[in-house]
């Protein structure tokens, strides 16, 4: 269970924690009674401090007309749609564990990835401080742009 509050370390740095209790007991099998009897019996406190400290967020970077043969073949669809280049940007301070930070796509969106080379390069275990940037590109349809005005 989270226990609200946490405390502010020696450095400075605010520690979340986490409480579990649990009943622990030893049973030994009694021959004249045919049954288990409890034979000792405790509650046992487990307390982990932890935490993970990250900003998460993305930038646009650029949107064009036309694929770009460094993301690979192009689709024959590919004049149907611009393209944004998005940088995906964390920046992970003050962690006390090695922690992993993943991004996937989110399907229910305007725009679709096509193009992610470095997407699984946050899927590995960080143990230190960190700033990250990856670079996507998502494709939006060009007519519903311009049915919406949003594209000259």
């Amino acid at each position: 269970m989270k226990v609200k509050g946490g405390y502010t370390d020696e450095n400075g740095v605010y520690q979340e924690y986490f409480q579990k209790k649990f009943t622990v007991k030893i049973e030994l099998f009694d021959k004249e009674t045919n049954e288990y009897k409890v034979f000792q019996e405790r509650e046992l406190g487990v307390e982990v401090h932890t935490s993970v400290h990250t900003n998460v967020y993305k930038e646009q970077s650029t949107a064009t007309l036309n694929w770009s043969s460094s993301w690979g073949p192009e689709p024959p669809d590919a004049q149907e749609y611009f393209y944004v280049i998005w940088n995906l940007k964390s920046n992970n301070l003050n962690s006390t564990q090695p922690y992993q930070l993943s991004w996937s796509e989110n399907t229910v969106h305007d725009g679709s990835v096509v193009y992610a080379p470095d997407l699984g390069k946050w899927s590995k275990e960080y143990t230190s401080d960190s700033n990250n940037t990856i670079r996507i590109v998502t494709k939006h349809r060009r007519d519903e742009a311009m049915e919406q005005g949003s594209w000259a």
